[in-house]
């Protein structure tokens, strides 16, 4: 699947309205399936940064600065109209630079899990909510020293 990204608009605030008679108009950057792509940000001076990921329709703002698992984004499927399709964002850190990672979400190795019931205003606008990892012991380990003797000699070697 196809994705269109590009820098949210750098005149406003994260809290503030969008002005459309700015004036603004976005530099759009088409990312074709499996490529990988370099980007410098097109407004460096700009306070509050993020990229504006789109894709079918379907637009979500990222901020780079937070780094790790990102809640993954269902997108609507282009071959059929009632179906969707769900990706996996992942922000990693290499060296000075910040990579976004897109890929198809699997939900054994990803640490959101589609939500089952309405649990918490978060949960119920994404659909995903976070893995409780089982804290039951899975394995044990028994390290027996027999048979092993220790010798403590002073200085006079009594």
């Amino acid at each position: 699947m196809e994705f269109i990204f590009y820098q949210s608009n750098p005149n406003v605030e994260e809290d503030e309205y969008e002005d459309t008679s700015s004036g603004w108009r976005p530099i759009r950057y088409r990312l074709p399936p499996r490529s990988i792509m370099p980007y410098a940000w097109d407004y460096p001076a700009a306070k509050s940064k993020s990229l504006v990921l789109n894709c079918n329709g379907k637009e979500r703002h990222i901020r780079l600065a937070e780094i790790g698992n990102l809640i993954p984004m269902r997108v609507p499927s282009n071959n059929n109209p009632n179906g969707q399709s769900i990706v996996d964002l992942n922000i990693v850190a290499e060296g000075p630079t910040q990579t976004l990672v897109l890929s198809n979400y699997k939900p054994s190795k990803s640490i959101y899990r589609q939500q089952k019931g309405q649990t918490s205003q978060a949960s119920v606008a994404t659909g995903f909510e976070v893995k409780v990892e089982n804290s039951d012991v899975t394995f044990k380990a028994q390290l027996r020293l027999g048979g092993l003797g220790i010798s403590l000699i002073n200085q006079n070697m009594k």
